[in-house]
């Protein structure tokens, strides 16, 4: 019987739960912040729809950016196909 092992190179690993946290902090105080910014003012309505659009926008904008308009790269690097890609950026007016 023959085993297999897999070796990976230890530089190329990324340690995506930091990065994960780092975003997911930053999310928490932006959305708090903008939560507590509307209070008194309005009440919060479809708060859901609202930040996803938002940060979907940010998200694509800066995969444009990365991509120098490459729209391909970009929708390599946001990991969805380039008419999913189309459709959002004609939603967005990017």
């Amino acid at each position: 019987m023959e085993t297999a092992v897999v070796r990976s190179d230890v530089d190329s690993i990324v340690d995506h739960t930091k990065i994960d946290r780092t975003l997911e902090k930053c999310l928490e105080r932006e959305i708090r912040a903008y939560v507590n910014q509307l209070a008194g003012e309005i009440e919060p309505v479809n708060l859901y729809d609202l930040v996803i659009d938002r940060v979907e926008k940010q998200v694509i904008s800066e995969a444009l950016r990365m991509s120098d308009g490459c729209k391909t790269q970009a929708a390599k690097i946001l990991g969805i196909n380039r008419g999913t890609l189309r459709t959002k950026i004609k939603k967005y007016r990017l």
